[in-house]
């Protein structure tokens, strides 16, 4: 057992007084004024900032939680479509709950590898002690380890510091897991089925809405998935064709774009999609129309056949020449076919987000078109 240990427990000279904990006004009214001052004030934190209703709406799951409705606000957080509440303050809630009497945290086999385990015990008064465990051979199994110090650009522009959690803060990681099951396990009354962020982030957003995304940001996921798919349509009637795994029209598209990009714009492009192939995204060309797609993102734009197979003659695009550096979600832009302009307004207004973040509302604005960015 590793000596960095921490054991808390409930003085009984700390406990609260017997009366209730403020939320919001009991009146309607009253809660979506206080709402709209919160979301107006610099104080706000930032995926609230002008939104009240999102405000109103998070101090209600808080008030569930016994949260006020500034910890709601600041505690709580939407991962693909489901709220989820921050590792500490989960804590913060389970440890305000009249049967908490004492938790205690801390590593097993520090320092020896794979062999690392994080170790929570938590006490609920009338109850035994309950322990969950997780470690670093659970995270590999789930996908969730990183070690690697550098990792790949999307867009093969060389490669970058690896910036994931389970890479920069991988003990902090394992403790989370195994305190979120431990709380969950004995206080189900107090937390009301909610999850930790960390670990919602780490789920693909199909196991949490029930439905497979768009995404391009779980590839691995999707090509399981898919292998999963094409395993059990080859024992089905004769004669049914598989259907094609998610993974080959990624790939597809994710070509499409590549070489689409180089010789024409946005607007172009998503001009040639619409009324040449019928088709929203690139995701959806059919497998008979690629090759003249890929062909039509070969040739230059200002000789590009048109679609009644004669040559048009294309503007040079002043965007077009102007470079713009690579980001980790250009592929995310293309499917949406975001143009630079569009891609730039939106970075710039979820500049102080993570990378997660940023990443989980592209899935949300991919599975729902007619999401607007950032919302």
């Amino acid at each position: 057992m590793s000596s960095s240990a921490l054991t808390v427990q409930r003085d009984a000279a700390m406990e609260p007084a017997n009366k209730p904990i403020w939320v919001m006004p009991a009146g309607l009214e009253e809660a979506l004024k206080l709402a709209d001052i919160i979301a107006k004030s610099t104080l706000c934190p930032n995926n609230y900032k002008n939104k009240s209703g999102d405000v109103f709406v998070a101090a209600k799951f808080g008030e569930a939680l016994g949260l006020s409705i500034m910890q709601s606000i600041v505690g709580i957080a939407v991962i693909n479509g489901r709220p989820g509440i921050y590792g500490d303050d989960m804590l913060a809630v389970v440890q305000s709950h009249p049967a908490y009497e004492w938790h205690r945290e801390f590593w097993e086999n520090d320092g020896k590898g794979d062999a690392l385990v994080a170790v929570c015990q938590v006490k609920r008064r009338g109850q035994e002690v309950h322990e969950s465990r997780f470690s670093v051979a659970d995270a590999k199994r789930a996908g969730l380890w990183d070690d690697r110090a550098r990792i790949p650009r999307r867009d093969g522009g060389g490669d970058m510091a690896n910036p994931a959690p389970w890479h920069c803060y991988p003990k902090r990681m394992l403790m989370f897991r195994a305190r979120g099951f431990a709380l969950r396990d004995k206080f189900a009354d107090a937390l009301r089925g909610m999850r930790t962020v960390e670990e919602l982030q780490d789920y693909p957003p199909q196991t949490i809405e029930g439905s497979f995304s768009g995404s391009p940001f779980a590839e691995e996921d999707r090509q399981q998935q898919s292998a999963g798919e094409s395993s059990s349509g080859s024992s089905g009637e004769q004669g049914t064709e598989p259907a094609e795994p998610e993974s080959v029209k990624q790939e597809f598209a994710s070509s499409w774009h590549s070489e689409a990009k180089v010789n024409h714009t946005a607007k172009d492009m998503r001009s040639y999609l619409k009324d040449t192939l019928g088709v929203a995204t690139s995701l959806e060309i059919p497998k008979d129309k690629r090759e003249q797609a890929m062909t039509w993102a070969k040739t230059k734009g200002d000789a590009q056949p048109a679609a009644n197979g004669k040559a048009e003659e294309k503007k040079a695009d002043p965007q077009q020449a102007t470079q713009v550096q690579p980001t980790p979600y250009d592929q995310a832009f293309d499917v949406l076919g975001w143009d630079q302009t569009k891609r730039q307004d939106y970075l710039k207004k979820m500049e102080k987000f993570s990378e997660a973040q940023i990443k989980a509302d592209l899935n949300r604005i991919i599975d729902e078109p007619s999401a607007g960015p950032g919302k």
